[in-house]
């Protein structure tokens, strides 16, 4: 690596060149037209860009070493990402070069911002301003700089070898950017997110970049590069390399942008913390620092897990531990859904858990798990019983974090995309650069916001972080990053009244792309809701996401310009932006209710709750309010509601009249009451019981977190663990039963992210497992009467031959498909769900049916059944009546 570049020679090079790539110092923008050539293995010293510029006809008839070796025009083709490899061949090690310039009329500061998947080292004039290795690599990159008056030169640098070509293609892009600062400064009147602050708080900030992450030579070479390269090359900082009881194996003055070599052979093994300050010495609270682990981590990492493990530590704990510390052995991992290099806050992130895990066993793996270092961060790991995938949540606490003060608690989702490798956070977490709130952090299975099953991973996960660490539950707050956005959203609209403010950032509610229906976002009620967009959005429409906004009842809405959605991913997530929902305390009995149910298992808002409807296939409107002396509800078409009521933060007396539907009655509350309300079908008269409550278990039912699973019907069978069985098929349908077999596994939408199933043939393979599975059984009544089925249908009153099926009493003559929830006859606790088909009409009808497994709410009830053209539905003694199989979203 060249610390500096001849800025002449880059000068002159872009001087000659015809081709445009100049930008205006005075406006933002995204470097994206460059002069680019390739140099094979140069030497340090030897290094010289000058060389001829191809013009466009020239470049044809040149051959391919004239070509790589000759400046050559390059140009985005989305306006804003560079993949520079597809100028070249990139089966040879090689270094691609890629320069254009900046014309500045003034002397002025700019923020540059560069993300980039694989490593690249930039400099600015001729001087370094961004570097990364592939072992050590920091992907968003953002620092402050000065443009000259007159022309400036950027210039990045990228390898081509066998560790980049190891990644996908698609990890290859980068973009960069600049801004003018006293541009973004007069654009932010919020001060959300470019403030005065920051700029000065990035003066005292560094990067620490080691040279890779793991030593086992115990030798590191470390760079320092400033935030703001208006600090002085010449500034002198003390580096100190300590362990984690605070042992100082190293401490000497460095330079920012020179190397140091620091020698650490006389140290222990284990992780070491490089620690820059700009003062006599490094402090505890330090905020510019970076984890290596010196020695031989793998061997070390196997004595201390059989150290845990001969200590007592619990199964789960170690799995933990053994997860954790495994994936910091490889340089790649899952990340946003797809293999990416691993950088640095990953490792920061992981050999923390390292330290954790020493920390344990030096206490005899019985250490309070409230007590933490002070800038604690704590993973919690969990294996999905469906199909082994770890589901993992971060929990970054602050500086001055004590369990009794009941801190507020902001659950961030950063990413809505796969099962990750770790759910990490941003440099503000990982810092600590926060004082007075507690952030976890946690992936979603996928983008899609109709997964129920790991809607109930989150809301359990929030739970246990809110017994765990003491969180005020008047102070519980949801940021949505990205597609994160589309879960916060799912979260906020399905449980009215559990969290306190909602924060968007450059994400969106996900609607139906065609007949968008944005009624649930009513559900916000009194809930604040604030979205940081960024107008020229690269993965979003503003458009549609104001258009959505116009119904939720309280937004605010804060726009911004110039910005790439990865740049605004990384910068909107400030300190000023958690303040901004922190001002907010939950309104736990807000006077009006609008409730619209779509989903039987989404049933409570606030003090609200929608017990039983008349039919569960139609969406349910509840309208509540507390008035002066009387409560008032309407409803379309619930049949059962409940209300939990404190009379005092309520303002309402003893004797109070409730009025449902036009229909008044008198009613006597008590402190806290529950309510029953009942309501006949056909506008029959409504009937009511008033329940006295304590305020213990008043409290307990208001602040249940987790859908109703008593209301999941069929949906209850792929909840957990479940095996579905389908025999061999007949020769002549192996395709369908091919495709049927592939929806019983999958039938959640975006089935590449999302659960696959155990698959067997036979009921009598593997017996033992299915005692605690549920299970699927398809059968084919078209060669196979009930007297195939391997046990007893009786108590189901159900019969069935090739034209004929009796279900409880009644008759479906012909072709007839059917699924019916029924318990398992291996345990009681498990259900067995009957998928039985007859007919090659009847056989499309099922695939039709399980295609719209996620928006289809007749999935919510006991039985499913489709005879002549019509669907029929039961829930318990009802049966509805339904023309087709299309759902709703």
């Amino acid at each position: 690596m060249r610390l500096k570049q001849d800025a002449d020679e880059l000068e002159l090079i872009v001087n000659h060149s015809h081709y445009p790539v100049t930008f205006s110092g005075d406006v933002p923008n995204f470097l994206t037209k460059w002069l680019v050539r390739s140099v094979s293995d140069p030497g340090e010293d030897s290094l010289t860009l000058a060389s001829p510029i191809l013009l466009e006809h020239e470049v044809s008839f040149a051959s391919q070493q004239q070509r790589e070796n000759s400046w050559r025009y390059y140009k985005s083709a989305d306006g804003r990402e560079n993949l520079l490899e597809s100028m070249f061949q990139i089966d040879e090690d090689k270094r691609i070069y890629c320069l254009c310039s900046i014309y500045s009329p003034v002397e002025q500061e700019v923020f540059i911002f560069t993300r980039s998947s694989l490593p690249v080292t930039v400099w600015l004039n001729g001087h370094l301003i961004n570097h990364s290795t592939f072992q050590y690599h920091v992907k968003p990159f953002q620092i402050i700089a000065r443009l000259k008056q007159g022309v400036n030169t950027i210039l990045l640098e990228r390898a081509v070898n066998d560790e980049t070509r190891s990644l996908p293609e698609g990890e290859y892009g980068f973009t960069i950017s600049y801004k003018p600062v006293s541009l973004l400064l007069e654009m932010d009147r919020e001060q959300l997110v470019f403030t005065p602050a920051k700029l000065e708080e990035m003066k005292s900030l560094y990067y620490v970049l080691p040279d890779r992450p793991f030593c086992t030579d115990k030798r590191v070479s470390c760079l320092i590069l400033p935030y703001d390269l208006q600090n002085s090359e010449s500034e002198r900082l003390k580096l100190e390399v300590r362990n984690r009881q605070g042992v100082i194996w190293h401490s000497s003055d460095v330079y920012m942008g020179t190397p140091v070599s620091i020698d650490l052979s006389q140290a222990a093994s284990g992780v070491v913390e490089l620690i820059v300050s700009a003062g006599e010495s490094s402090t505890e609270e330090a905020l510019s620092t970076a984890y290596i682990f010196i020695g031989d981590y793998e061997d070390e990492r196997e004595r201390l897990l059989e150290g845990l493990a001969a200590c007592g530590m619990g199964s789960d704990q170690l799995e933990l531990y053994r997860y954790m510390l495994s994936l910091a052995m490889n340089d790649k991992g899952l990340n946003h859904g797809k293999v990416e290099l691993h950088y640095d806050r990953i490792y920061y992130h992981l050999l923390r858990e390292y330290e954790d895990a020493v920390s344990k066993l030096e206490a005899g793996a019985d250490v309070d798990a409230g007590k933490f270092s002070p800038r604690g961060i704590k993973t919690a790991l969990s294996t999905s019983s469906i199909d082994g995938a770890k589901l993992a949540y971060t929990v970054f606490l602050p500086r001055n974090y004590k369990r009794e003060e009941a801190f507020p608690l902001v659950f961030c989702m950063p990413f809505g995309t796969m099962v990750n490798t770790v759910p990490e956070g941003t440099d503000e977490m990982y810092h600590n650069r926060f004082e007075d709130v507690i952030w976890a952090c946690m992936y979603a299975r996928g983008g899609y916001n109709k997964d129920y099953i790991n809607e109930m991973d989150i809301m359990r996960f929030i739970e246990e972080i809110i017994e765990d660490y003491g969180v005020d539950r008047d102070r519980v707050y949801l940021m949505g990053v990205c597609s994160g956005a589309l879960r916060i959203f799912g979260l906020a609209t399905r449980f009215p009244g559990k969290f306190a403010a909602v924060m968007n950032i450059v994400g969106t509610f996900r609607a139906d792309i065609n007949n968008p229906d944005y009624s649930i976002l009513e559900n916000l009620g009194t809930t604040p809701v604030y979205q940081l967009l960024n107008i020229e959005d690269d993965i979003f429409n503003t458009t549609r996401i104001l258009q959505s906004s116009a119904y939720m009842p309280r937004v605010r809405n804060v726009l911004y310009n110039y910005f790439s959605h990865k740049e605004a991913v990384e910068v909107f997530q400030s300190r000023e932006v958690l303040r901004l929902m922190q001002q907010h305390i939950r309104d736990r009995n807000p006077r009006e209710i609008v409730f619209h149910m779509h989903e039987p298992i989404y049933n409570t808002s606030y003090w609200l709750r929608i017990e039983a409807v008349a039919d569960v296939c139609q969406r349910t409107i509840v309208r509540a309010a507390v008035q002066p002396g009387e409560i008032v509800v309407d409803t379309d078409q619930a049949r059962s509601i409940r209300l939990l009521i404190d009379r005092n933060a309520m303002d309402l007396g003893i004797n109070t009249v409730l009025r449902v539907n036009g229909e008044e009655a008198s009613l006597q509350l008590h402190d806290y009451s529950l309510i029953r309300i009942q309501l006949a079908a056909g506008g029959g008269k409504m009937s009511f019981t008033v329940e006295q409550l304590s305020q213990v278990p008043y409290e307990l039912m208001r602040e249940k977190l987790e859908p109703d699973q008593s209301a999941m019907g069929i949906k209850a069978v792929y909840a957990d663990k479940c095996t579905v069985i389908v025999p061999e098929p007949d020769p002549n349908k192996k395709r369908y039963i091919r495709t049927m077999t592939h929806l019983l596994q999958q039938p959640l939408r975006e089935r590449a992210r999302n659960y696959k199933y155990m698959l067997q043939h036979r009921l009598d393979e593997q017996v033992g497992a299915l005692e605690n599975s549920h299970i699927v059984y398809y059968h084919d009544a078209e060669f196979d009467s009930c007297e195939a089925l391997p046990f007893d249908t009786g108590s189901l009153q159900l019969k069935l031959s090739p034209n004929k099926l009796v279900f409880q009493g009644r008759s479906y003559q012909g072709e007839y498909v059917a699924l019916i929830r029924t318990t398992s006859y291996l345990n009681p606790r498990r259900y067995l769900l009957l998928v039985i088909v007859n007919g090659s009409v009847a056989e499309q009808q099922l695939l039709d049916l399980f295609n719209s497994y996620d928006s289809n709410p007749m999935f919510y009830c006991s039985a499913i059944l489709w005879n002549e053209g019509q669907f029929h539905y039961f829930n318990h003694e009802r049966v509805h009546a339904h023309a087709n199989a299309n759902g709703y979203e």
